[in-house]
């Protein structure tokens, strides 16, 4: 129906639709949390922020996982039915993943890990400017919050509470995410600039940012350029969102059994020690290697299918 539009038209209505699909979800996820853990939240919405309260705490998860529906995987959806007659094919969804390929993916996204760490070490020693002061008051102030919603998260020591985090915080993102920064916004900036590593870039910022985790903005933003060129050079959203999935639900997990008190390690700290130096090497190294192989792989694949 609005395949011929111009990119700016295009933009507006996607924007648009994440709009009015997040505040219907969002909607949605409110009176069910009101109904199923009886919060009088029209009174007192500042109930959400007291995670001590019985059933505060699943309220919010089930708030969380509205939200991401909203935002990301049904205006995604939406847009791709509008944009194009053939919407698998516009969100690259058609095109299934190769053993080598996915095998690649999940080891660049473990020997990443400390370069990643390294990164948010580096961008926590952010400082703006004393003219702004004010301004970074409040990065840290929303920072601090959501490290503590995301702590409260993540403490669970039962086994349905690390399925039901794994859906809400690794699956519905992996999902969601990509097929809105990846698999539209990606397109869209790409078909309108006519150049793929700018469209990349720019929604790899754009994914970041709206996580308004500012003092991890970076890192971030560097795991979005890696699945924005997973997508570029492979033609399938798969990949990506098994990258975003590993990563995501790895931090799970670790976090799962840190609760528990079975790791002998911090894994939010690999790479980001004193003497780290070595690691960070061997990461880089291995990291490089598996991205050049990964590229040549799904380069050869990209000429076979031409013949």
């Amino acid at each position: 129906m609005l395949a011929d539009k111009p990119f700016i038209s295009k933009l507006m209505i996607f924007l648009g639709l994440c709009l009015l699909c997040i505040s219907v979800f969002t909607f949605l996820g409110f009176g069910l949390v009101t109904l199923v853990f009886h919060l009088d939240l029209i009174n007192d919405p500042a109930l959400l922020s007291q995670y001590e309260l019985p059933g505060v705490v699943n309220a919010l998860k089930v708030m969380q996982t509205f939200s991401a529906l909203g935002l990301f995987i049904v205006p995604a959806i939406l847009a791709s039915w509008l944009f194009s007659d053939k919407p698998a094919a516009y969100v690259y969804l058609l095109k299934p993943p190769t053993f080598t390929a996915t095998l690649l993916v999940i080891v660049i996204l473990f020997s990443c890990l400390p370069i990643i760490n390294w990164l948010v070490f580096l961008n926590q020693q952010m400082s703006l400017p004393a003219i702004f002061s004010g301004i970074e008051e409040w990065m840290k102030n929303s920072e601090a919050e959501a490290a503590k919603l995301t702590e409260v998260f993540l403490s669970t020591t039962s086994t349905t509470g690390l399925f039901a985090n794994i859906l809400m915080i690794a699956l519905i993102p992996a999902i969601g995410e990509e097929l809105l920064f990846r698999g539209v916004l990606q397109r869209l900036l790409s078909d309108a600039l006519k150049n793929k590593h700018v469209a990349i870039f720019i929604s790899a910022a754009l994914f970041s940012a709206l996580h308004m985790q500012f003092y991890g903005f970076i890192p971030r933003m560097m795991l979005g350029v890696l699945f924005g060129y997973f997508l570029f050079w492979s033609n399938s959203l798969w990949l990506p969102m098994i990258g975003h999935f590993i990563n995501n639900a790895s931090a799970v997990i670790f976090a799962f059994y840190a609760a528990k008190s079975k790791l002998p390690f911090d894994q939010d700290t690999i790479g980001a020690q004193p003497d780290d130096q070595f690691l960070l090497i061997s990461s880089t190294l291995i990291s490089v290697c598996c991205i050049v192989l990964f590229y040549r792989i799904t380069k050869e694949k990209k000429q076979v299918e031409s013949i």
